[in-house]
């Protein structure tokens, strides 16, 4: 996500769900806090909960609002597939 703060301290999250459908994200994730200069923030993940369906997205938020990307889903794995469950969010170098 390119971040534009124009000077104002914002905060960078990925907001998380489970499941496809239209709702409510379950989860908050911190991303980067305080950005005041313009650049990509990014993150990675150590782990995908690969034995349900879940959707993402990245969150602006600074004293003028908040701002966020598309949201973007991965459908549940194929049958039989085990796997851990459960995002573990880490942000990059490049937005600290």
């Amino acid at each position: 996500m390119i971040v534009e703060p124009k000077g104002l301290a914002t905060d960078v999250v990925v907001e998380y769900r489970a499941g496809l459908e239209n709702g409510a994200f379950d989860a908050s994730i911190p991303v980067a806090d305080y950005v005041v200069d313009a650049g990509l923030v990014s993150t990675q993940t150590t782990e995908l909960p690969v034995d349900t369906a879940f959707c993402y997205r990245f969150t602006a938020t600074s004293e003028l609002g908040a701002v966020s990307t598309d949201v973007v889903c991965f459908p549940g794995p194929p049958a039989g597939v085990p796997s851990p469950s459960g995002p573990i969010v880490a942000p990059s170098p490049a937005a600290s």
